[in-house]
């Protein structure tokens, strides 16, 4: 089932929703999954210094809004089907990450 998800690869920008730079707010809507292989991403936090990151893997996951808490995991929500009853599934991230990351 998990090799079934939605995950493939997609350009960066479509895979994260940039492709409309127009756009002036977040598209809460936007349920798109995959996956990118970028170049160089930086990643940057107010406590931290920013940090770069060549030839990197770029996930685009959604949590489910009403997932429960867990310390050491998220609970993923994949839409299956456009439209306003759309079939979902929930998965945990650590077992996606475990059929989906490339093994060494």
């Amino acid at each position: 089932m998990l090799l079934d998800l939605p995950l493939r690869e997609r350009p960066a920008e479509d895979l994260l929703g940039l492709v409309d730079l127009e756009r002036d707010h977040v598209d809460t809507d936007y349920t798109e999954v995959g996956w990118a292989r970028v170049p160089t991403i930086w990643l940057s936090s107010p406590s931290a210094p920013a940090r770069r990151v060549d030839d990197a893997v770029v996930l685009a996951l959604h949590a489910a809004d009403d997932g429960p808490a867990h310390p050491t995991d998220v609970l993923l929500e994949f839409v299956l089907a456009e439209g306003p009853t759309s079939p979902t599934v929930t998965v945990w991230l650590s077992a996606v990450l475990d059929v989906w990351l490339p093994r060494p």
